[in-house]
């Protein structure tokens, strides 16, 4: 790689530059024969001996940049000004000279720069000359016993209680972490991440203060920032104090354990039922455990109110497109658009209010809530069907599941389920809306679970849907028959489609172990 920062036409006439940099070049040239060497054709013990050489090698290299970052940022002081050896480079900091030299990236550069502070001799206000912080972590690192990892693992999470700590003790720190980060207790060499965590146990004792200076420090780092992309995801990011994460963690475990998951069926199975198995990532589950705790915590009684309801999503649709299945809804939750798909699950299960607007944008009408399935539809469903599901091989107590209508007339490989869950773990309370013959606006709020009390109307259009009031105690026999294969959100078990291989059910129960598919009705 090309010197961009060197003095150019630089020769070493003799002295130290002379034996640096010839050394530096033996160096290279000898390293340069392992290019050769093909890892595939060396035996197992031959190639774990060569990776271990190359290991000492690297520290070798990297105690050695340490050492000269230090003396990069010594020349490049802020009060020498212009004269630096950074800024005459064009560079704003020893770390950016680094990276213009090497090559490496920024946080390679800030690492080297801040191992640098506490491994390379000092220099005192008036000009003497003083040892590194940490002086036996500096011989280590200097003599290639460590490398950069183990260095920094020790020095950054010692560093914060130096000032407090007692001298004698803190050698005695640094020094027991030295003999586990080299084997000289006689057992195997920590690793940078072991030694990381042993040195907060040190820092535990070591601080007169406690932790309760430092703990303090961290929850008042803590942080979580929402930021809508273009693409109109959304980007979460934060940092949560040690005592958030200890309460975090544990939910997190538990939503993904294996064991005390909600679980899908074997890989086998899936294959009988021509279901691809379970593919997400772990962000991916992650991203779906939030979503499930976040909307079960909003569906609770507690939840504060805003507009004096509780935590709303509220969707906005053209009622032309919710009859075609075509086009886009709309959300103030999110820029993004949403897919009609979306307000067809909210439907199955929540209120929908019929708004009329016109071509002024003028709100004539407002209509009262209705829903597709009514607590009297719940409760006839309940005493037709008995302790099971009518959905064959579907042993889910009706009273548990979803309800879903489907059309009469239909194969049933033609028919698919319009909804599932809208989101994992709870039930929503949609309120969609759409107007008459003008231009239409449907909207959907969900939170807790609220019963209407009465029938559902059509919302959608569909003549064979039964009518507000048609359904005193029983589902009549010229309407669209409800069903409840769609399983219990909260069962010990979650599908990605029916267990009972249905193939008119395309709704996956979206626990926190479902995944999302493209299906027409997710």
């Amino acid at each position: 790689m090309e010197n961009m920062a060197a003095a150019p036409g630089f020769e070493p006439m003799g002295g130290p530059d002379a034996v640096a940099v010839r050394a530096a070049e033996e160096a290279l040239s000898t390293v340069a024969n392992l290019t050769d060497v093909d890892p595939s054709a060396l035996s197992a013990d031959a190639l774990l001996e060569f990776t271990g050489l190359l290991g000492n090698i690297c520290r070798l290299v990297e105690g050695r940049q340490v050492g000269n970052v230090g003396e990069i940022a010594r020349r490049s002081d802020s009060d020498t000004g212009f004269n630096g050896l950074a800024a005459r480079h064009g560079c704003s900091s020893p770390a950016a000279l680094f990276e213009k030299i090497t090559g490496a990236k920024n946080s390679t550069a800030y690492r080297y720069t801040r191992l640098a502070i506490h491994t390379t001799p000092r220099v005192s206000d008036t000009g003497l000359p003083l040892a590194p912080v940490f002086p036996q972590t500096a011989q280590a690192l200097s003599d290639g016993v460590i490398g950069l990892d183990a260095a920094e693992a020790i020095t950054t999470t010692l560093a914060p209680v130096l000032p407090r700590a007692v001298p004698e003790q803190m050698d005695w720190a640094e020094a027991t972490l030295l003999g586990n980060a080299t084997g000289a207790t006689g057992e195997a060499p920590a690793s940078a991440d072991n030694l990381r965590q042993q040195a907060r146990a040190f820092c535990a004792v070591l601080d007169p203060d406690g932790v309760e200076p430092s703990a303090e420090e961290l929850h008042q780092a803590r942080k979580l920032v929402f930021r809508h992309q273009d693409d109109g995801t959304l980007k979460i990011t934060g940092t949560l104090s040690p005592e958030q994460a200890a309460q975090v963690t544990p939910v997190f475990d538990a939503y993904m354990s294996k064991r005390t998951s909600p679980t899908f069926m074997h890989a086998d199975e899936q294959a009988d039922n021509e279901q691809a198995p379970e593919e997400r990532s772990k962000p991916q589950e992650r991203a779906d455990v939030f979503t499930t705790i976040i909307g079960g915590t909003g569906k609770q009684k507690t939840a504060p109110k805003l507009h004096g309801r509780g935590p709303t999503v509220l969707v906005t649709v053209d009622a032309r497109n919710l009859n075609t299945e075509t086009g886009a809804a709309w959300s103030p939750g999110t820029p993004a658009v949403l897919p009609i798909s979306f307000v067809t699950q909210m439907q199955c299960d929540g209120d929908t209010r019929h708004v009329q607007i016109n071509e002024h944008g003028e709100v004539l009408t407002l209509g009262t809530a209705e829903r597709f399935f009514s607590t009297q539809q719940r409760l006839a469903l309940i005493a037709r069907d008995g302790p099971t599901c009518v959905a064959p091989d579907c042993h889910i107590p009706p009273g548990s599941a979803k309800p879903t209508t489907f059309t009469h007339g239909r194969p049933a490989a033609e028919q698919t389920c319009p909804t599932a869950s809208s989101s994992a773990g709870f039930t929503t309370d949609c309120s969609n809306t759409k107007n008459g013959p003008s231009p239409a606006t449907t909207t959907a709020d969900h939170a807790s679970y609220r019963p209407a009390g009465t029938s559902t109307g059509d919302i959608s259009g569909n003549d064979d849907h039964p009518t507000a009031g048609e359904i005193p105690g029983r589902v009549p026999d010229n309407a669209a028959a409800p069903t409840h294969h769609t399983h219990e959100q909260n069962s010990s078990k979650r599908y990605s489609k029916c267990p009972a291989g249905r193939h008119d059910c395309h709704g996956p129960t979206r626990g926190p172990s479902a995944r999302r598919r493209s299906s027409p009705a997710r």
